[in-house]
Order: C-alpha cells, then sequence, then structure tokens
C-alpha cells in the first residue's frame, strides 16, 4: 500500500453478531484491520480476504467458531497480527500462516487445540508473540520457533512437556528459545 493511498479498519467487536459475509467488503479497496471479536460468530469464509493482501490485523478472538480455513490468508503477506484465541477449535491447519512472513503476533489460546504443529511458524521470522496456553496440549515439539529468532513472547501451560528434536547447528537463539531448549533436555532426561 503507497503512503497516499487512503485505508479502512473496520471494528464490529462486540456486537453480538451471529454470521457475517465477507464479500460485501469487495467495495473496500484498501482494509488494514478487520475485527469482529467478542461476537457469536459460528462460521466464517474468509475468501474474500483474497482481495485484501494488505491487511495487518485480523482479529477474531472471542467467538464461536470450531474451525476456520486459514487458506485465503496465504496471500496476506503484510499480515503482523492475527487473534484467534477465546475460540471452540477442535483443530486449525496453519499452514498458510507460512506465506505470512510479516506475522508478529499470533494468538490461539483457549481456543481446545488438542495437538498443534509450529512447523508453519519457521517461515514467519518476524514472529514476537505468540500464545497457546489453555488448550490442552500435553506435548509440544517447539524446534520450528528455533527460525524465530525474534520471538520475545511465548505463554503456553506450564504443564506442556517441550520437545526439540535438534538445535540447529551455528544458530545464535534468543534467551527465550535458549530456555524453552534447556527446559526440553531437562525434561528428556529425566525419562
Amino acid at each position: 500500500m503507497s503512503p497516499d493511498e487512503e485505508y479502512v479498519d473496520i471494528h464490529l467487536s462486540g456486537r453480538d453478531v451471529l454470521s457475517i459475509d465477507l464479500s460485501q467488503l469487495s467495495a473496500v479497496t484498501s482494509m488494514r484491520t478487520l475485527d469482529l471479536s467478542s461476537n457469536r460468530i459460528g462460521t466464517l469464509g474468509l475468501g474474500p480476504l483474497c482481495r485484501h493482501r494488505e491487511i495487518e490485523s485480523l482479529i477474531l478472538y472471542e467467538n464461536h467458531m470450531s474451525s476456520l480455513d486459514l487458506t485465503p490468508l496465504s496471500v496476506c503477506t503484510s499480515l503482523r497480527e492475527l487473534r484467534l484465541f477465546n475460540n471452540d477449535f477442535q483443530s486449525i491447519d496453519q499452514s498458510p500462516l507460512s506465506f505470512c512472513t510479516s506475522l508478529s503476533w499470533l494468538s490461539l489460546a483457549s481456543s481446545n487445540l488438542p495437538s498443534l504443529d509450529l512447523t508453519p511458524l519457521g517461515n514467519c521470522r518476524n514472529l514476537r508473540f505468540l500464545a497457546i496456553q489453555e488448550n490442552g496440549l500435553s506435548e509440544l515439539d517447539f524446534t520450528p520457533l528455533f527460525e524465530c529468532r525474534q520471538l520475545t513472547e511465548l505463554h503456553y501451560d506450564t504443564t506442556l512437556v517441550l520437545n526439540s528434536n535438534s538445535r540447529p547447528d551455528g544458530c545464535d537463539m534468543n534467551p527465550l528459545l535458549e530456555e524453552l531448549l534447556r527446559r526440553a533436555w531437562k525434561f528428556q532426561g529425566a525419562h
């Protein structure tokens, strides 16, 4: 988006919205933020966001979604913030996020996820904040996060078993990742 181009921020938070058709946004030429948080949305099709590659913030927390197809976000390379916490997801395919290289803030906390694959986040090298707590996860391989050298805040349950298959050679990790690695190795050595 050029500096002279106008953009729109859409905030429909806390309005008891049950459903919304995002194709209605086709008239919007440049959208920076879409906030549909704190509603009662059960399903949401993100397909129309393919037309909004410039979107920076997608805020969908505190809804009732049990699934969400993130595929349309694979073209949203300017996406910096994705807030999905407090939903009812049973699973979520994060692979489209591997194309969101500007992503710096991601929260999937309190979303009933029984498992989580962090592999796609390895391409999100600008990731600074990740919240995955209160999901019922019992084990997690955080090795993909070694590529996220700017990660400074990671929220996870203290009962979560952290695993790491390896430490990348020649990798200068930040202190947070060093601490995670120590905890994982300590746990693995205790068993």
